[in-house]
């Protein structure tokens, strides 16, 4: 769903390009030639030259959007009562308001416009947008079948028809209104829209093909990149869709999504973990409230061994979505690496709700509880686990050894005979977390340096054995 919002026209986006639009310089009034005029061999003076309005002469200074507080200000310093200016100056007036941020107020002057020129499809359009920021969807859709009843074959307005149906979940609407868009004359919005609905119903190639005709009609549509980049992934074309995805980036550089996209596409498809890490950090640069950016950054920051900043952007997506349950093994075995325990038990307690084969994070809770002197609460968990594993595999005798540590060696003979070495390092750590909470600190030395030799991949326990070596226990 996330997906499709993102990707589906947002209304409140559109009112940039309503205000970009309608907010730009009026042309420069001509003055009419002074040449004198006959009547009745009577030689007349020239006409004189209407004088410019306010509006006119205020929007001289407006070059882009950030101009329009000035203007705005300059207008309204002159006295002028909107209500008083011509139909093309309030609507100026309007959408400088909107440029601003004043919401109510450009509405208010719309409306206004519609009183006295019924239609005004300017003015329309813009309370299309207006209404669907305050959610009022009834109204909204009534503008809509204004401007369509008006202009039923103008693009701009099927395209917004089209858009807001798609907004809404109404696919059929929305194909409806493209294809009628599309008929009135092809434009890019029309086949990017119809492409969005072709990738919602797996039709990959037909999307392509349709993006394929909208990049003939411009390459300027960053949208059209991207989507285009989603079908490439489809279809494992990797290096298509990262070209796509990188045009997008150059077109609109402030969208974090884009970054977010081509970071995800670099770190699984593509195996590019740096440049995947300079993509999330420039999507969080840009908007640091990106889960998935801090969930990419924190898996590439593990994979390159660099413990602490991988715990604090697992911590980060945590706290921005604390349901995503995938991440609690990792944040789980690197707060344990850390030695940050109280943080280390609460997410090993979540981690085994979702993986209750795993024996680690009873472990790991149980440890913890231990570290920080509670030997009670450390022993239920411990029972209360310890039967799920078979007696007389490694890791039964290793629950054995946690909940009576005085004897290691039924533990010690089951270790010689595992034929895995994953269980045997995984255990020996464990076995050497344990030695270190009774100060048995050679024993505890031993085992970490039996765990850290080890060079199989991606074993949490290997890593962190290295590290309670190199920085102490």
């Amino acid at each position: 769903m996330l997906r499709l919002v993102r990707l589906g026209f947002p209304l409140a986006a559109a009112t940039c390009l309503i205000v970009a639009c309608a907010t730009q310089p009026p042309p420069p009034v001509e003055p009419p030639p002074s040449t004198p005029v006959v009547v009745d061999n009577n030689v007349q003076p020239p006409a004189e030259t209407p004088p410019i309005s306010v509006v006119q002469a205020a929007t001289e200074a407006y070059h882009s959007a950030a101009d329009a507080p000035l203007v705005l200000a300059k207008i309204q310093s002159s006295g002028t009562d909107p209500a008083s200016l011509s139909v093309e100056d309030q609507g100026i007036y309007a959408n400088l308001l909107l440029a601003t941020g004043k919401y109510k107020p450009a509405a208010e002057m719309f409306r206004h416009v519609l009183e006295i020129q019924a239609g005004n499809k300017d003015a329309l359009t813009a309370l299309v947008l207006l209404t669907g920021l305050d959610g009022d969807t009834s109204s909204q859709k009534a503008l809509i079948d204004e401007l369509v009843y008006r202009y039923p074959t103008d693009t701009d307005v099927l395209n917004l028809q089209a858009q807001n149906a798609f907004s809404q979940g109404d696919s059929s609407g929305a194909r409806s209104a493209w294809e009628a868009s599309i008929q009135s004359g092809p434009t890019p919005d029309a086949l990017v829209g119809l492409a969005m609905l072709a990738l919602q119903t797996k039709k990959t190639k037909d999307a392509i093909a349709l993006l394929n005709r909208a990049e003939g009609l411009t390459q300027a549509n960053d949208l059209l990149y991207s989507l285009r980049s989603q079908a490439y992934t489809t279809l494992g074309e990797y290096l298509l869709a990262e070209n796509d995805l990188t045009h997008a980036i150059t077109l609109m550089p402030e969208n974090s999504w884009y970054y977010l996209d081509r970071a995800r596409l670099n770190l699984l498809n593509l195996k590019k973990p740096v440049q995947a890490l300079a993509d999330a950090e420039q999507a969080l640069s840009l908007d640091s409230s990106l889960f998935y950016a801090w969930e990419y950054k924190a898996e590439i920051l593990e994979s390159q061994g660099k413990a602490k900043e991988a715990y604090q952007a697992y911590r980060k997506a945590l706290a921005l979505e604390k349901n995503f349950r995938f991440s609690y093994p990792a944040v789980a075995t690197l707060a344990f690496r850390l030695q940050d325990y109280p943080q280390a038990i609460l997410y090993a307690h979540e981690a085994a709700k979702d993986f209750p084969g795993e024996y680690a994070f009873p472990i790991i809770e149980a440890l913890s509880l231990r570290f920080l002197g509670k030997k009670s609460e450390a022993q239920t968990v411990l029972e209360k686990n310890q039967s799920r594993f078979p007696r007389g595999t490694t890791v039964n005798e290793l629950y054995r050894f946690l909940l009576a540590p005085e004897n290691d060696t039924y533990l010690n003979a089951a270790l010689s005979r595992e034929p895995k070495e994953n269980i045997r390092v995984r255990v020996q750590f464990y076995q050497a977390c344990q030695y270190v909470a009774l100060k048995a600190y050679s024993s505890a030395r031993a085992g970490f340096q039996l765990a850290s030799e080890s060079r199989l991949p991606g074993i949490p326990e290997i890593a962190a054995a290295r590290d309670w070596l190199d920085h102490g226990f």
